[in-house]
């Protein structure tokens, strides 16, 4: 009987075959890898745009409202509120703290260090209240002014000087404690307050001090607060952009991380003889008169999620991603990991510089 002829691969058409799967599997493979990080980098870029958009719209925010004083008026007097050296000072609309940096130079070892507790090393020297809240090298800006969000509050019943109450037709925006200017758009007075209460036609703010002018109807208060910006440590890998926020209500800044990701920032203050017109930017140790101030130069830099950037091979002795920056003037190097980094940087002009 005539043998049964073999069905099925011979060994080596067997060995083709995975051979050929083999090739069609690291192509697959390398195509998801190669997908996989062009979406973490865009991903990436991604958030270092969105986190620069919102650096430049809190500044940028609390920048409007600097120096605005009720309706800022030719005078206002700060003394009938104590102040203990920065908090509760309102003399000037903006003031800061220059990171003191050997050579221009900041050295980021490891990210998300440890706050800085030497208060020597800004200068001017740091105020004590923000002591061991700023990251080394990283400056600190500081604006008083209107409270972020709220609106002046109408007076609708004359107030004499002397008088330790006003009645406005709102209160909205206003708890015990705050801080607040009463202006009558020749002169304002910042005051704190005591109680707010409910009268016939609106409502009545109780006051700490006794008014040092005459306050007619149509006179304007208004919330005040202060608002630091600087990097500090934060919760995580990440050091952020922190919001430091006092308003009376407390003895001390209130601080929340607005944005994460932030390596250093550099602060630049527009100088000019003339309201509006800013002639040269100095650094804030260089600044003499603060009140001479009309516009902020401010860089950041900002920083992606682990995976984002290039990774630097196994075995290879240089680093394929990018580790100094220049903000300002000032290098910064930080060190070599798989991170995409961006350097953002805003100018913000003072409205009501000089009012």
């Amino acid at each position: 009987m005539k043998p049964r002829a073999q069905t099925g691969f011979s060994l080596v058409e067997l060995m083709v075959a995975i051979t050929i799967g083999l090739l069609l599997l690291t192509s697959l493979v390398s195509v998801m890898v190669a997908g996989r990080k062009d979406y973490s980098t865009n991903s990436g870029q991604g958030q270092l745009q969105n986190a620069g958009t919102t650096v430049s719209s809190l500044i940028g925010q609390t920048a409007r409202g600097s120096g605005f004083f009720g309706c800022s008026g030719a005078t206002t007097s700060n003394a009938l509120v104590s102040a203990t050296g920065l908090l509760a000072n309102f003399n000037t609309p903006v003031t800061g703290y220059d990171a003191v940096l050997a050579s221009s130079t900041l050295t980021i070892s490891a990210l998300n260090g440890s706050n800085d507790s030497t208060l020597t090393d800004w200068s001017p020297t740091l105020d004590s209240s923000l002591q061991g809240k700023v990251a080394k090298g990283s400056d600190v800006l500081v604006f008083s002014g209107q409270t972020n969000g709220t609106v002046p509050l109408w007076v609708n019943v004359y107030a004499s000087a002397g008088a330790t109450a006003l009645k406005t037709q709102s209160a909205s925006g206003v708890a015990t404690n705050n801080l607040l200017a009463v202006s009558n758009c020749g002169h304002s007075s910042i005051m704190k307050v005591s109680s707010v209460g409910t009268a016939s036609g609106g409502n009545v703010i109780n006051l700490s001090q006794a008014l040092d002018s005459d306050y007619p109807v149509g006179s304007v208060a208004s919330p005040l607060s202060q608002t630091a910006y600087f990097v500090g440590q934060a919760s995580g890998a990440q050091s952020a952009l922190y919001q430091a926020v006092y308003d009376g209500t407390t003895s001390s800044w209130q601080t929340t991380p607005i944005v994460p990701g932030i390596d250093a920032l550099q602060v630049w203050y527009g100088i000019g003889s003339t309201p509006g017109v800013t002639t040269q930017y100095l650094t804030a140790n260089q600044v003499s008169n603060w009140s001479q101030v009309n516009s902020l130069r401010l860089a950041v830099l900002l920083e992606g999620p682990k995976g984002s950037g290039p990774t630097t091979p196994p075995g290879r002795s240089t680093c394929v991603n990018q580790t100094q920056w220049t903000l300002l003037g000032a290098t910064v190097t930080v060190p070599c990991d798989a991170r995409l980094r961006h350097v953002y940087t805003m100018t913000v002009a003072l409205r009501n510089a000089g009012l």
